[in-house]
């Protein structure tokens, strides 16, 4: 004879636990409770394993992600203490020391509003070098709104701060540069307004650089010829995207002088003419 409980998942049949015996017997009511409650208990240890398995198999996937990832994937508890597999780890003294600071504040304020944290800082490397970062992470919240755990990344940036510098460093070049040259040199936008002119322009005409930004050429009181000169020539740079010349005289503070302008078109990554670059420069000798 044999007896057979039902397995359920859900109210749902999924399988079945059977007792057999090798004698003819009567099943009584409590024979059958225990068949239930034990079949019911090895049940519940199957799915346990089976979902134990299934952790574990998101955990390795989990791992195996975060290892093939370029950044650093870390965790830490409500407090920011960092925890690894070996235990917690201080990660203050793999900072800069002009980075502490700044660091520990921004990381305050994620914690004080629960909210995202982002921060820039140099961190030293396994060779003692140091390379600049971008550290990330995310609270995790629990129902009444406080922090359970951190979750974040740190992604290197190292080549993309250098860029960042030497172009800063070529610009104040080009700067410095542009601010003593003799030569006029001026950006405009399509509205034919100076976005960035150089010291030279007071030799030219009198007038202060703050004066010339944000204004129109026919706004500054340029004579009328040359004001339409410059808007022609500036309006077909826009319009063709190859460059312009003209020359004219211009009533200087020294005195009539012959310049000559070379207007050069701005591109953009999509290929439009943004601004333009003028460049005027004297040439009342060789007029002469």
């Amino acid at each position: 004879s044999f007896a057979v409980a039902p397995l359920l998942r859900d109210g749902a049949l999924v399988g079945a636990c059977a007792v057999t015996a090798d004698v003819p017997m009567v099943w009584k009511v409590n024979d059958l409770a225990v068949l239930e409650t034990g079949a019911a208990r090895a049940w519940t240890a199957v799915e346990q394993r089976r979902l134990n398995g299934e952790v574990r198999d998101r955990e390795r996937r989990l791992a195996l992600l975060a290892n093939a990832m370029p950044q650093v994937v870390w965790g830490a508890d409500p407090a920011g203490v960092r925890r690894d597999p070996s235990g917690a780890w201080d990660w203050q003294p793999m900072l800069h020391p002009d980075d502490l600071a700044p660091t520990l504040a921004a990381w305050e304020r994620a914690a004080r509003a629960r909210a995202p944290y982002a921060h820039e800082h140099r961190i030293r490397m396994a060779d003692g070098s140091e390379r600049w970062h971008l550290s990330r992470a995310e609270p995790v919240l629990a129902a009444d709104g406080s922090v359970e755990a951190w979750y974040g990344t740190a992604t290197d940036i190292h080549e993309i701060k250098q860029a960042e510098r030497e172009l800063e460093r070529r610009r104040r070049e080009f700067e410095a540069l542009v601010e003593h040259a003799p030569d006029v040199v001026a950006r405009f936008d399509r509205d034919l307004r100076f976005r960035y002119v150089n010291r030279a322009v007071e030799a030219m005409t009198g007038a202060p650089v703050d004066l010339h930004l944000g204004r129109a050429i026919d706004e500054l009181g340029m004579p009328p010829g040359v004001a339409a000169l410059w808007s022609d020539r500036i309006r077909q740079a826009f319009a063709t995207g190859e460059e312009q010349h003209a020359e004219f005289a211009y009533p200087t503070p020294a005195g009539e002088r012959y310049f000559r302008i070379r207007i050069v078109p701005e591109v953009g990554d999509a290929g439009a003419v943004v601004a333009v670059v003028a460049v005027t420069y004297d040439v009342t000798e060789r007029v002469h």
